[in-house]
């Protein structure tokens, strides 16, 4: 559990760098993340990533990225906040965690796409994983982009633990109980998948679904 608290606190780091600069990433999933070593990792590229301002005032039919990471907001209407990177970062905590690419109960596509943006779908959690870490994974979740911790909170989060005795015992006790649990219901896809593609927006799909509703009757 050590190598990841400060595994995660590195991207914690290069994400609030980025952020500080104005700077929105859009496209942070664990391929991204490039390691040197097992105790250091950097933020790579920002080829998708655009000022926040201009952000603010683009409108989008759809995203490109990779289905899980992408925020519900930038899903549904194509847009983007630093809050949406935060979204990536915590599906990047739940990697981190687990040791698995993440993943859910079903296929990658629009049906999934739906119950993420409409109904919080989020990946599972097994039991016994450390509260502390789900909590803030959590907080990286919310629904509400306004809701979402900020990278220079999370890092101070990240960094309290490193010194708060309850966390750490916390910590290891559960990095313990996971090491014995077989996650079987976690879900394996083709590489492929994880591969950043355009997705077309939710309210795109539901625009389309009404045309061809209205074409229909008449």
């Amino acid at each position: 559990m050590e190598k990841k608290k400060i595994l995660l606190l590195s991207i914690a780091m290069d994400l609030q760098m980025i952020h500080s600069q104005g700077l929105i990433h859009r496209d942070l999933h664990s391929g991204n993340i490039l390691q040197d070593n097992l105790d250091n990792a950097y933020i790579a590229d920002l080829g998708l990533s655009i000022s926040v301002n201009k952000a603010l005032e683009s409108g989008r039919h759809g995203v490109c990225g990779i289905l899980p990471y992408v925020a519900p907001e930038s899903l549904d209407r194509g847009q983007y906040t630093t809050a949406s990177d935060i979204y990536s970062f915590g599906i990047i905590m739940w990697e981190i965690l687990y040791g698995k690419s993440v993943s859910y109960n079903q296929e990658f596509g629009s049906q999934l796409q739906m119950e993420i943006c409409h109904n919080g779908l989020r990946p599972a959690i097994i039991n016994g994983s450390p509260q502390c870490y789900i909590n803030l994974m959590k907080k990286c979740w919310e629904n509400e982009p306004i809701n979402r911790p900020s990278a220079t909170s999370i890092c101070e989060i990240l960094t309290e633990w490193q010194s708060n005795e309850n966390i750490l015992s916390e910590l290891t006790k559960s990095d313990k109980i996971l090491k014995n649990i077989e996650s079987t219901f976690i879900r394996t896809y083709p590489d492929d998948v994880y591969k950043s593609k355009f997705i077309e927006c939710t309210a795109s799909l539901y625009q389309d679904s009404e045309l061809n509703e209205l074409n229909i009757t008449e």
